[in-house]
């Protein structure tokens, strides 16, 4: 009875935890903001989880625990309430209503970059429109995802390895294009460019969540929405009444038609099963923190993974990188599926250990503060940018770290060169 009734508290823990920290980083900001933002998620998600405990939602494989044998410990409660705490506060320092210009030290290499986003946009439009039409005409999104997971080729795929040469090493940097979004808000703010520069940034910035409709993939949506709400929090103070009623126009619609294919895919997927659409769909939001804690108590210390941690490094060395079988491994190794949600952090907790956990979340904040930008009326894009970039890993990090591949951690890397050239002046010498 006594063990029933802590795993009844505990589930609370970090709801109320981050309940309150919102509500403190609101107060102190006076606005909601990044950091507020940041905060109102991972409160969510664990409401999410709290209602996965009260109404049983143990089974599918999404959540590691059984009804019976649910086990919160307080130090992963502690370690998941604290670390991801240090993750955002570094984010505080950027107070967006106390900047009154944001300036670019190289519009060109702006408008360069976002041309040639544009042309990866249309790269990625030639490839994966069929099999997106074929996929949303079929209407059987299960079969389509079951597929996917069966490691199966999809249309799109088969197209893009017939690419010439050239084209295939451009469709490398498909993930880039969601950095257009920053790109959008900040020409719609500031560089006043005509109206289907626009509309095409931001239709650029749609590539990932349309390449993920060929596998009826609900994640890269839902990735876009966040970074969405993000760009948007960034530049509100910037945004006047013109933009507003351009925004609207845009978003409305497309937001509609995106909530759409989330709502189909997961009845699909998920309505025949004993939980019901509504189940998965909560399941799915709010397992992170479980399966966190069960992490925590059931892995086994001695396995050491890189791949997702240092994939860049990994690729170079191994260059072949099938993820299919590393998770089979790890499978082998823990003893559980890992092919669940635990945050990013629990994605580092199971890699590589607690100590490895807690050396990643220390370089993390410290870069976070050694280059984001202090409090100031002027800033640089390119440290906007740069912000940006560092935002959306505890934003997505309520499910899992999401630069886990060599392509996706490319997209870092091509963020911190072009925050480079928007931030600084770079003068040739004439003799």
């Amino acid at each position: 009875m006594n063990q029933f009734l802590l795993q009844y508290v505990m589930i609370y823990i970090p709801l109320i935890y981050f309940l309150i920290l919102t509500i403190l980083f609101y107060v102190s900001q006076k606005k909601i903001d990044v950091p507020v933002f940041l905060s109102a998620q991972y409160a969510l998600t664990s409401f999410f989880a709290v209602v996965i405990v009260h109404r049983g939602l143990f089974d599918g494989g999404g959540v590691l625990f059984t009804e019976n044998s649910i086990h919160l410990g307080a130090m992963p409660t502690f370690l998941y309430c604290a670390l991801h705490t240090l993750a955002i506060l570094p984010f505080t320092s950027l107070k967006p209503e106390k900047i009154t210009k944001i300036t670019i030290s190289n519009e060109k290499a702006f408008n360069w970059f976002a041309y040639f986003l544009m042309a990866i946009a249309l790269l990625n439009l030639y490839i994966v429109l069929d099999n997106v039409i074929q996929v949303i005409t079929g209407g059987d999104f299960a079969t389509v995802r079951s597929a996917h997971y069966d490691g199966e080729e999809t249309m799109a795929q088969q197209k893009a390895k017939r690419l010439p040469s050239i084209l295939g090493y451009i469709y490398y940097f498909n993930r880039t294009t969601i950095l257009a979004l920053p790109c959008f808000f900040y020409s719609l703010c500031f560089l006043k460019r005509h109206w289907l520069f626009n509309v095409a940034l931001f239709f650029t910035a749609l590539s990932i969540p349309l390449a993920g409709i060929a596998g009826a993939d609900r994640t890269e949506f839902i990735f876009f929405l966040q970074t969405c709400c993000v760009s948007f929090l960034l530049f509100r103070p910037f945004i006047g009444h013109t933009q507003i009623r351009f925004l609207k126009r845009l978003l409305i619609p497309i937001f509609s038609v995106m909530l759409l294919y989330l709502c189909a895919v997961t009845i699909s997927r998920w309505d025949n099963t004993d939980k019901g659409a509504s189940g998965a769909a909560i399941q799915y939001a709010g397992q992170s923190y479980l399966n966190f804690c069960y992490i925590y108590d059931n892995m086994h210390e001695g396995y050491i993974h890189t791949e997702r941690i240092l994939p860049l490094t990994y690729k170079i060395l191994h260059d072949d990188v099938d993820y299919g079988t590393i998770k089979e491994q790890k499978c082998r190794e823990h003893g559980f599926f890992v092919g669940i949600f635990a945050s990013y952090l629990g994605d580092f907790l199971l890699d590589v250990g607690m100590y490895g956990m807690l050396i990643w979340i220390v370089c993390f904040v410290l870069l976070c503060i050694m280059t984001f930008p202090r409090s100031s009326p002027i800033i640089s894009f390119g440290q906007l940018f740069w912000y940006y970039m560092m935002a959306t890993i505890p934003m997505f990090g309520i499910f899992y770290y999401p630069y886990f591949t060599w392509l996706q951690a490319v997209g870092i890397v091509i963020c911190a060169i072009m925050s480079i050239l928007f931030h600084y002046t770079f003068k040739v010498k004439q003799n």
